[in-house]
């Protein structure tokens, strides 16, 4: 009986040593966080046996039920790794303070005259506490479990079964009853290494699809926002070069062909900046130090043709410090960011109106830019989704038409570039734009 004893810890022991050697081996190849995680659960398992084995012949009954209680480590690995094929959060801390009090308790007890069954109750509680937080979750995801997690949860009941009885069973002289403790004990780290390697698999399946599918999210976002840009800002600048156009056939004053060369290079400047930025979203922006002041100016004059078409004055003023420079792709602040906001400030204001731009710096030593008009305003719903996608373009004063996608395209590319948008309005007193950089 003694021999069978010993067989049963060598047969557990070399493999638990065996699985921490494969699991290391295949953290070191194939970089998994998984698999550290499992490195770790079987690296817990070995030290366990080397603590508790050479414990077992101790004669303070207190000192092998702590010394049993060490068990909630490598279930606390489990039940992370079981919690987490859920998307649960998973916090350590709980089953750490758990496993405290219930330490406390059995010392408590034993020092009170309780028998080491009595006393060894709440610390197998304590062990097993992880396990049930598992079992609570598998019943809670039920709809969602692989026949994987049903598996698991087989084992984790054999786990409970097989660690009451060690609290029950541990005094007793039947060397019968002594040797099948041992048998059942080694049997659940036999099956925790038979069918952890299939649960495994499956979540590094299942974490490398989720993977795969939040890139193709991200992509459909970039290629919704390149639509967004190109229907918007692209239509927009068509718009300017027509209206040239039409003057030079009107008039036949030929000067208005250099601003309509002008609007096509800034065209097909929004083009490359598009190609670009797409081509290299997940990495950083491409951005260079522009002069704040005279890349503004440049931005409004760029819109004084549309604004004197509705006889609309911009206004600029700045109270920057000269030379005042911030990181941002010139192209994308003069057409995608102030010209949409400016283009919507002119669209909405009526004729004899101006419109205010003025840059200065906040309390935090960052730059604000504000573009305000008098015009006709939002209304309090329009206001509340004025920043979605879903947003429905209204007619300017004059009946121009839009999108209604300019100013989600400025805030997201605003975040990009480490600022925010704010905005306030009310109808028929205007809108202010803030923009922080």
């Amino acid at each position: 009986m003694e021999q069978a004893i010993k067989l049963s810890f060598v047969t557990t022991f070399a493999l638990s040593l065996l699985n921490l050697i494969i699991y290391f081996v295949l953290k070191r190849i194939w970089k998994k966080e998984l698999l550290e995680t499992m490195t770790l659960y079987w690296f817990s398992v070995v030290i366990l046996f080397l603590i508790q084995t050479p414990l077992q012949s101790s004669v303070d009954n207190l000192i092998i039920a702590l010394a049993f209680s060490l068990n909630v480590v490598p279930a606390a690995i489990i039940a992370k790794i079981y919690q987490n094929s859920f998307d649960e959060k998973f916090n350590y801390t709980k089953y750490l303070l758990a496993q405290i009090a219930v330490m406390l308790t059995a010392i408590i007890m034993k020092n009170n005259g309780f028998s080491f069954t009595q006393f060894c109750i709440p610390i197998v509680v304590g062990v097993l506490y992880p396990v049930i937080d598992s079992i609570r979750a598998y019943i809670k995801n039920f709809q969602k479990a692989t026949p994987i997690h049903g598996i698991l949860i087989f084992v984790f009941i054999y786990s409970i079964v097989t660690t009451f009885n060690f609290a029950f069973n541990r005094l007793s002289t039947d060397p019968t009853v002594i040797w099948w403790g041992w048998v059942t004990g080694s049997f659940t780290y036999i099956l925790f290494s038979s069918f952890l390697p299939f649960f495994v698999l499956q979540e590094i399946f299942r974490v490398e699809e989720k993977k795969l599918t939040g890139i193709i999210e991200n992509k459909t976002k970039d290629l919704t926002t390149l639509n967004s840009i190109l229907s918007h800002d692209i239509s927009n600048a068509l718009q300017v070069i027509d209206l040239s156009v039409m003057r030079v056939i009107k008039t036949e004053e030929m000067r208005h062909l250099t601003k309509t060369k002008n609007k096509i290079n800034e065209t097909l400047a929004l083009l490359r900046f598009v190609r670009t930025y797409f081509k290299n979203k997940d990495r950083p922006v491409p951005i260079t130090q522009i002069h704040f002041e005279n890349t503004l100016i440049q931005s409004a004059d760029s819109l004084k043709e549309m604004a004197d078409e509705k006889n609309v004055s911009i206004k600029v003023t700045s109270e920057l410090p000269p030379g005042v420079e911030v990181l941002f792709d010139e192209n994308l602040f003069k057409t995608c960011i102030v010209g949409n906001i400016l283009k919507n400030a002119i669209k909405f204001s009526h004729s004899g109106e101006t419109i205010e731009i003025k840059a200065m710096k906040d309390n935090n030593n960052r730059i604000l830019l504000r573009i305000k008009d008098s015009g006709v305003g939002m209304s309090e719903d329009q206001l509340a989704s004025v920043f979605t996608k879903e947003g429905k373009s209204t007619f300017g004063t004059r009946g121009e038409i839009g999108t209604g996608l300019g100013l989600p395209i400025v805030k997201e590319l605003m975040e990009d570039h480490g600022g925010n948008i704010a905005i306030s309005s009310e109808v028929n007193k205007g809108t202010e734009v803030i923009l922080t950089f």
